[in-house]
């Protein structure tokens, strides 16, 4: 469990007390608004945190903060970023902080470690990029259990430049893997072992965030993905949104509004479509076409006609008339399927402009064209090639328009 955390400028025990704050006396909260150029920092000062019970240098502990470094560069002399105990000190010199090059005014993350009186290792998240240091110190002794920020354990008078804010200091070591996590999110370091109020203070987890407005995925400080407070999904990092007043989805590919309107970025497919305002009208056949068949009476049946004995004639081509209701509007094309004699197989035509030679197996062979279409009727020309099944004709279609 952690010993202490900070929140707002301020150091709390892990009951919820004030433990101590980060202001000088009589001192203001510190923000970038009111630091002064060329004058020293207030925050932290020679600041002393004693921890209770004592964080030891013999047993393990972790110390993880961020920085705020000088608004201005600092000489080539060091100060004491953190002392921890007395025994173990962090640097910050002329080239960084222990080696690691950092820039003036800019904040960084940090975490030191150590296990078992061994083993310490330092992180520092610099530009994105997570740095890490190994120290082969063996602790002898536990040391005073105090933390101190901008001063060695015996220079009293030493004067810090450097702010600190998100505090956590704990008395176990952490893993590789939990320092990732700390420096992937936006927010203070937490420690996994403790319990919060999500509506006090954020609750924090590998890639996740919970607060008072509600749970969230997040990478890199942003949040991707959740649900908030009052019932609102989330998700697509604001691309995809669902509350108790509808679906609101804006992407590159495609857009939907809470009235339902969409905008798609490429095209559309689908086996079905429906719709509540489109009407489709459907052609049936009528007089004076030859030998009716069947009639359709919804948009899904065939128009099934027959002409009787017009392959006789394997010379010249015959013309068939397909007479239909008049479509208007929006006329589609067709759909055409033909059986030669006593065969009763229909064979799928489709559509076809042009002379097109079409048959079934060996039993017969026709050359067929389509020369006009019109509202109300289109024309079929067909001559035999040969024909074992006879020489009546059979056209089956369907024709359909948007009215």
């Amino acid at each position: 469990m952690s010993i202490i955390r900070t929140d707002a400028g301020l150091i709390y025990n892990t009951d919820g007390s004030l433990c101590v704050t980060l202001l000088p006396e009589g001192g203001v909260a510190i923000d970038e608004e009111n630091i002064i150029e060329g004058q020293p920092v207030p925050v932290p000062g020679n600041l002393q945190i004693p921890t209770g019970p004592p964080l030891s240098m013999l047993e393990s502990g972790t110390i993880a903060f961020t920085i705020w470094t000088p608004k201005t560069s600092w000489g080539t002399g060091h100060d004491a970023l953190i002392d921890v105990g007395g025994i173990l000190q962090l640097k910050l010199e002329g080239n960084g902080i222990e080696g690691f090059t950092i820039i003036p005014n800019v904040k960084y993350k940090m975490a030191i470690t150590w296990q078992n009186g061994q083993n310490t290792k330092l992180y520092l998240l610099r530009e994105g990029e997570m740095l890490q240091k190994s120290y082969d110190t063996v602790y002898s002794e536990a040391g005073d259990g105090i933390i101190r920020f901008g001063r060695f354990k015996d220079n009293v008078n030493s004067t810090n430049t450097i702010r600190i804010k998100d505090l956590l200091i704990q008395a176990t070591a952490i893993s590789f893997e939990t320092v990732k996590t700390w420096f992937g999110i936006k927010g203070p370091f937490f420690d996994p072992g403790e319990h919060y109020d999500a509506t006090a203070r954020p609750i924090y987890a590998p890639g996740v965030v919970i607060d008072s407005t509600g749970a969230w995925g997040i990478a890199n400080g942003v949040k991707q993905a959740g649900f908030g407070t009052d019932g609102t999904l989330y998700g697509g990092a604001g691309a995809f949104k669902l509350d108790g007043d509808g679906l609101e989805i804006d992407t590159q590919q495609f857009k939907l509004d809470k009235q339902g309107n969409a905008i798609f970025g490429g095209e559309l497919a689908a086996n079905i479509v429906t719709y509540n305002n489109l009407n489709v009208a459907f052609a049936t056949v009528r007089w004076p076409t030859e030998e009716i068949l069947e009639v359709a009476q919804t948009k899904e049946d065939w128009n099934e006609v027959k002409f009787s004995n017009i392959l006789a004639d394997d010379e010249y081509f015959s013309l068939c008339h397909l007479y239909h209701n008049e479509l208007t509007t929006l006329i589609g094309g067709y759909d055409l399927e033909i059986r030669v004699g006593t065969l009763p197989t229909w064979v799928k035509i489709g559509q076809i402009f042009g002379e097109h030679t079409i048959g079934y197996g060996n039993d017969w062979q026709v050359i067929l064209g389509v020369p006009q279409l019109h509202r109300d009727r289109f024309l079929l020309w067909v001559k035999k090639s040969y024909s074992y099944v006879g020489n009546d004709f059979y056209v089956r279609f369907k024709r359909h328009s948007i009215t």
